[in-house]
């Protein structure tokens, strides 16, 4: 008896073939995909590790302690005096100028570190920032005042206003500030802190991005990885132009951020040494009569040229307890990036010769 299913046997089998080979592909396809997102993987944790590392660089910068605790037990620590805690904040400032407003660089290789990449990072100062919740409260006191300052008398039983003054045509510290913003911002700062009234005091800045006046700003928050900060071309962002931490609201003239120093027409000279300025540094400085002979030439502009309203809030104490970084890790193709706030621990209190930092708030991004 002859079979009429001659040959299924030879096409069974190429089905079987043709079945294992898209099995095998699938499984081989499956495990280079897991072993390329686990390298992936760890590059990314790799660079975490290293986003966080800049911030413990910037920290240590940032730092300076002399009065350790006294190795043996019992033994405390001495108290300092006046003269010797001026001296000391002098040797703090002589660390800390030279190294805010530059990008950092710090290259790492396999063979020393253990991992391929960098960290590059980025200090500023939040004393050297537009304080919000500062600016909203004046902007609250300025605008109870009246475009016109009056006074009433009593004229035959009748009660007339006599207007002395025409304050429309005197400019304050917020619109100042507000029309150096606006014209190198495009935002309207004044409208936004008038939107966001019910929701003063801000706990960041980024809390004015809702709001339209300040739209123009929402692709500019942090500062973009530059190896040139001086250059002219380096963006204003957000982070880098106003901050919500608490403070005496003055500006600090030692400290301006990159971004504060442009709005106010300030274009920090990179060949100026900043070593050399550090000697004429004082912890309290009358900037009206010492400008001139110290951060003019960093700036390049005399302290008339500029406008008093803004003078006016330059602090003459170095206040300077707070400070931003932002910092860029690479590993492979993986980058990482973080803002950090970092402030300093028991600021008011100087019976000790310590400056510590501490991180108190961080933004990935």
């Amino acid at each position: 008896m002859t079979s009429n299913k001659k040959g299924y046997i030879l096409i069974l089998t190429f089905f079987f073939i043709a079945l294992s080979v898209v099995l095998i592909t699938g499984v081989l396809k499956q495990a280079m995909n897991f072993q390329k997102n686990t390298g992936l993987m760890r590059n990314k944790e790799k660079a975490k590790l290293l986003v966080l590392s800049g911030v413990q660089l910037a920290m240590d910068q940032l730092s300076l302690i002399e009065d350790k605790e006294a190795s043996q037990e019992g033994e405390k620590p001495s108290q300092p005096n006046e003269k010797e805690i001026q001296a000391f904040l002098v040797k703090w400032f002589g660390n800390v100028f030279p190294v805010i407003n530059k990008w950092h660089a710090v290259a790492l290789t396999d063979q020393l570190f253990g991992v391929d990449g960098y960290i590059k990072y980025f200090i500023s100062c939040e004393q050297g920032k537009i304080d919000l919740n500062n600016f909203a409260n004046i902007l609250e006191k300025e605008s109870k005042q009246t475009t016109q300052q009056t006074k009433s008398i009593d004229v035959d039983g009748k009660t007339e206003v006599l207007a002395s003054q025409d304050s429309s045509k005197i400019k304050s510290f917020s619109s100042v500030i507000d029309e150096l913003v606006k014209k190198e911002f495009k935002i309207d700062l004044i409208s936004a802190l008038k939107e966001a009234k019910n929701f003063i005091p801000l706990e960041d800045p980024t809390q004015l991005l809702k709001y339209k006046s300040f739209e123009p700003a929402k692709n500019s928050l942090f500062l973009p990885l530059n190896n040139n900060p001086a250059d002219k071309g380096m963006p204003l962002t957000v982070m880098d132009l106003f901050t919500t931490l608490p403070s005496s609201g003055k500006l600090n003239p030692w400290f301006l951020s990159y971004s504060m120093a442009k709005v106010l027409g300030l274009q920090r000279k990179p060949d100026v040494k900043l070593t050399d300025m550090v000697k004429q540094f004082k912890p309290k400085m009358e900037w009206e009569k010492e400008w001139d002979k110290t951060l003019a030439e960093l700036y390049g502009k005399q302290f008339k040229s500029m406008p008093k309203e803004i003078t006016t809030m330059f602090s003459s104490e170095c206040e300077a307890t707070a400070f931003s970084v932002i910092v860029y890790a690479k590993v492979g193709p993986i980058t990482q990036r973080l803002y950090a706030i970092l402030e300093r621990e028991n600021p008011d209190k100087m019976s000790r010769k310590n400056i510590v930092f501490k991180i108190t708030k961080i933004f990935w991004f």
